[in-house]
């Protein structure tokens, strides 16, 4: 099945890629995480397992949010939300674009 057959049925197809990358990119983070917030790393805190659903492995262990975390990255979305003079905002992502493309409701 191509990309294009499964973006025409909605089916659900096999990923092709190989997660070995992104799963030493997480060890070698040390596979404890805190919050990007404000475009920096949070310190982790108490931090719960998340689990690859294919085989139920721990893939990393992820700081649970605080209160004090959400205002924190709240208060800078509101600071840095507004877009950059001449930033271009995007009506559709690609997805949602291709898997639409054909239907009058969805034009640009």
């Amino acid at each position: 099945m191509t990309v294009s057959d499964i973006f025409a049925t909605m089916d659900y197809g096999t990923a092709p890629e190989n997660a070995s990358e992104a799963l030493a990119w997480i060890v070698d983070q040390g596979s404890h995480f805190g919050h990007f917030i404000d475009g920096t790393m949070t310190p982790v805190g108490e931090a719960f397992e998340s689990r690859n659903p294919a085989n139920g492995e721990i893939l990393a262990h992820i700081t649970q949010g605080t209160q004090a975390d959400v205002d924190a990255a709240v208060k800078a979305a509101r600071r840095n939300g507004q877009p950059q003079a001449g930033m271009r905002v995007q009506r559709f992502s690609m997805p949602s674009r291709a898997c639409c493309k054909n239907t009058a409701a969805c034009s640009p």
